[in-house]
């Protein structure tokens, strides 16, 4: 049977070895994919807004970033400071194409946020 020699090699030192090296791979996969899930979710979050207070909530969540990026010890929340950068992204794409601009890059909306939040 073929699952024999599987068992044999993930039971032993290969095993350890194999183990070792894929659950940092996975943890690094969902870490840097968790950006992008919350893009998705975001996006869906604020599809049925008006494009009228997406300036006033970008500004907002600017603010939030801000915020935390000027606060001396003890800063705010890092989650917080994180959900409001990729809201604001989200939103400066948003804004983007209620305008009939072509929405930057991810990357390049969050380091325009960030000069701007400093």
């Amino acid at each position: 049977m073929w699952l024999d020699p599987l068992a044999a090699v993930l039971s032993g030192v290969y095993g350890l070895i194999l183990l070792s090296v894929a659950l940092p791979f996975l943890w690094y996969a969902l870490w840097v994919t968790q950006d992008y899930r919350r893009r998705r979710a975001y996006a869906a979050h604020i599809a049925t807004w008006p494009d009228a207070v997406l300036p006033a909530a970008r500004d907002h969540y600017v603010s939030l970033v801000r915020a935390y990026r000027a606060a001396p010890f003890p800063k705010p929340s890092y989650r917080n400071a994180r959900d409001a950068l990729v809201m604001a992204t989200v939103l400066q794409e948003r804004i983007d194409l209620a305008e009939g601009r072509p929405p930057a890059t991810f990357l390049a909306s969050r380091r325009r946020i960030l000069r701007e939040a400093v």
